[in-house]
């Protein structure tokens, strides 16, 4: 079972950077608050100041809530597990409690130690743990009471602002070529509503376009002999159009208003 724990959810040095993360301001600033401040500054953290016992993020699907928990991992060269519900759930009775004490007693050893829980909702019968959790879900609501206050701080992770997808545009299109009339505030505009995995889809959806044009209609060997300069043609206004048609979001707007009237009575207010 420990060779189950290092093989499956033990990733020593996560390489996400905050950079790598576009806008999520808030969310980054509360993490650091979190996670990363007290163990850069143990002395401060005591008393009144003691460490929240858990933080739990919360937001729609594909907004980075688990590249913000690998960016906290990396920030402090934290051993980071990585754990998923299936691995901790076992149909053998006794055995998912065994697995657990076996993770935390691990994560004492690797201290400092991150262990982010994804779908935590799924898991509401762990408490009473001596260890920070950092959780992430897409269901807040599906999670118990009581469950919930051992997650003290609570951070939304909201789909991005015209800023922010401004941003995730130019990181994700940083290594190909783009047109020089392509205007990525505008596209950041036609993209509103759409989550950060949206946004990726998009923008790899555009970057096929060329190669999509220039193989239509060839036989095998007409494609091979197609120049790798045609294949990699910069991406066009015309190209994201044709992704952004083809790719809708994946979050609605009943959706957000769900997410926010939880926050508005969960969610941390700084």
């Amino acid at each position: 079972m420990k060779r189950m724990i290092k093989r499956d959810i033990i990733l020593e040095r996560p390489d996400v950077q905050w950079t790598d993360i576009s806008n999520q301001t808030k969310a980054k600033r509360l993490l650091q608050e979190a996670v990363i401040l007290p163990l850069e500054k143990p002395s401060y953290f005591k008393n009144i100041r003691k460490p929240w016992k858990g933080v739990l993020m919360v937001g729609p699907p594909g907004t980075g809530k688990t590249m913000l928990a690998k960016a906290v991992a990396t920030e402090k060269n934290i051993t980071f597990f990585n754990v998923s519900v299936a691995t901790l759930t076992s149909k053998f009775f006794g055995e998912s409690e065994k697995l657990i004490k076996m993770l935390f007693e691990e994560a004492k050893t690797r201290a400092p130690s991150v262990i982010f829980i994804d779908e935590i909702d799924s898991l509401c019968s762990l408490r009473g743990e001596p260890i920070v959790i950092l959780g992430a879900t897409n269901f807040p609501w599906n999670i118990d009471d009581a469950f919930l206050r051992r997650l003290e701080k609570r951070i939304y992770v909201p789909l991005p602002d015209s800023k922010g997808r401004e941003e995730l545009l130019k990181l994700v299109l940083r290594n190909v070529d783009v047109q020089s009339d392509v205007d990525l505030e505008l596209i950041s505009d036609q993209l509103d509503g759409y989550s950060s995995s949206d946004i990726v889809v998009v923008c790899r959806d555009a970057a096929f376009m060329a190669m999509r044009k220039a193989i239509k209609g060839k036989t095998v060997d007409g494609i091979k002999a197609i120049p790798m300069s045609v294949m990699k043609a910069p991406i066009t206004k015309e190209d994201f159009n044709q992704a952004i048609k083809k790719c809708q979001k994946t979050v609605t707007s009943a959706d957000i208003k769900k997410f926010e009237e939880w926050n508005d009575i969960y969610g941390s207010s700084v």
